[in-house]
């Protein structure tokens, strides 16, 4: 099942406090995450019980400062790998939680994922869950 979200790829942010209670500050893009997926699941969609593996590309923009032929080279389909700010184990957390209860019962099923970021001149991430035959 393939999924794509708009948008420039976010890292989950830890929790805050303030006056003696947590807060989530990425609450709303949660919200709007999973608002996307909703639409692209099909109608009378039951959420995966079973094991599954996770592949996600995180298209991350360019910015404007880029040089002209990094430029092309994206603009030619070649992936330049993205090893700036955001880890990806936090990128991945992100969208796991937005899944959670609405495409799967719980992100412990996942047991394989194949993640990576790179440069893009569009912002955002695709990816594929695949159910595992026990």
């Amino acid at each position: 099942m393939k999924f794509e979200i708009p948008g420039k790829p976010i890292p989950q942010a830890r929790a805050r406090v303030s006056r003696n209670f947590f807060y989530d500050p990425l609450f709303t893009v949660k919200k709007n995450i999973q608002s996307v997926i909703k639409e692209q699941l099909p109608e009378g969609f039951k959420p995966f019980t079973e094991p599954l593996e996770l592949e996600v590309i995180f298209y991350i923009t360019v910015p404007k400062a880029i040089p002209k032929y990094k430029k092309e080279d994206l603009k030619a389909g070649k992936e330049l790998p993205h090893t700036s700010t955001g880890d990806l184990d936090n990128f991945q957390k992100l969208i796991l939680d937005c899944m959670n209860k609405l495409v799967f019962d719980d992100d412990r099923q996942i047991w394989k994922i194949n993640a990576k970021k790179v440069w893009s001149l569009e912002g955002k991430t695709c990816f594929t869950l695949i159910p595992t035959v026990v």
